[in-house]
Formats: structure tokens, C-alpha cells, sequence
């Protein structure tokens, strides 16, 4: 077996080194979610490459997840995108969960960084760190990634709802106003009886 493109974990449990340049691994961070939705899990290794076949299961999972009952209704295929709302809903959830497992961490992406940089060459530790690293750097890439498509395709979503949005704007108003001239009807009664009482 030669070297090849591998992953750290790879490299680190058969040949008992690390690699810190990504172009010479094939990094993958473990994803374990566990949603209160029908007590769904998805447990994958993923990789920044978009469009691999684990990072695809791991969207469908997404979708199915966040879909609405109308969603449910009309769609029985989640490999792509179902909805704007659908899409930006799953998008929204892993951002969500990438944070959360980051915030598991002992250390912050760039401490860890700073730790790696002052370790010895070859050792334990810095094999660690390496690893460490890399399973923050995708997770960190994922929320960017979630992050900026969420932000153009709610461009899309507010011209599609744009009618939506200013009925409803439009429906506050009115009640706004609504509440003010009841209150104004309201005291001028008030007013009127009060001022009998006092006559």
C-alpha cells in the first residue's frame, strides 16, 4: 500500500505520522447529529469537497429534518434542493451544529494553531494538534459555507415572498393604527361619560 491521499487519521493510526499541508491529505471531520426530530441520527465522515457522496447524504438528512408537512407532501427525493425555505432551513441547522461541536473543543481553532506551532517536530503532540486542526478547519468551512449561501439565496427568497411580505407589513399597520383609533374611540367615550357623571 503506498502512501497515497489519505487522511490524518489514516496516516496517523497505520504509518504513525501526520500531514499539515491539505493538499497532500484527503482531511475528513466526523459529524454525529443527533436531532429531537423523530429521534433522527446521522453519523458521517465528511470532507470539504461539496460534492461527495457523504456531504450529499449528509444534506438529505438536513432537509428531511427541517421540511415542513407541505414539504413532506410534495417531495419524496431530498438529495437536492426541495425549497428556498427547505434549503435555507438545512443550511441554517448545519451551521448550528458545526458550532456546537466546535464549542466542544478544549482549545479555539487558532489556539490550537499557536499550540502546533510551538510543539516539536514529529512529536505526539503536534500529530494531535494537526489533527485537531484540520477536523476545526471543516467545520469552520461549513459555517461559512451555510453562512454565505443562506445570505444569496434569501435574496431569492425575499423576491419570491416580496408580495408575502408587504401584505403582512401592510396587515401590521393597519392593525398598528387600528389599536390607536380604538384607544382614541375608547377615551372620547370615556371622556363623554365621565363628564356626564360630573354634570
Amino acid at each position: 500500500d503506498s502512501y497515497g491521499v489519505k487522511s490524518n487519521y489514516f496516516y496517523l493510526l497505520y504509518y504513525g505520522f501526520t500531514v499539515e499541508d491539505d493538499k497532500d491529505t484527503d482531511n475528513m471531520a466526523s459529524l454525529e447529529f443527533k436531532l429531537n426530530i423523530g429521534d433522527r441520527y446521522f453519523v458521517e465522515s465528511i470532507t470539504t469537497n461539496i460534492e461527495s457522496y457523504n456531504v450529499e447524504k449528509l444534506f438529505s438528512f438536513l432537509r428531511k429534518c427541517v421540511a415542513n408537512k407541505e414539504e413532506i407532501i410534495s417531495s419524496s427525493n431530498y438529495s437536492s434542493q426541495i425549497s428556498l425555505r427547505n434549503e435555507m432551513a438545512m443550511l441554517a441547522l448545519l451551521s448550528l451544529e458545526c458550532r456546537r461541536k466546535l464549542s466542544k473543543y478544549k482549545n479555539s481553532y487558532s489556539k490550537n494553531i499557536t499550540l502546533l506551532r510551538k510543539s516539536k517536530q514529529f512529536s505526539p503532540e503536534r500529530n494531535i494538534y494537526n489533527i485537531l486542526i484540520n477536523d476545526q478547519k471543516i467545520l469552520h468551512y461549513y459555517i461559512e459555507y451555510a453562512n454565505n449561501k443562506i445570505l444569496r439565496l434569501s435574496k431569492n427568497w425575499i423576491k419570491h415572498y416580496k408580495v408575502n411580505i408587504v401584505n403582512y407589513i401592510m396587515y401590521r399597520i393597519c392593525q398598528y393604527f387600528q389599536s390607536i383609533f380604538h384607544n382614541i374611540i375608547l377615551y372620547f367615550v370615556q371622556f363623554s361619560l365621565l363628564d356626564e357623571c360630573c354634570w
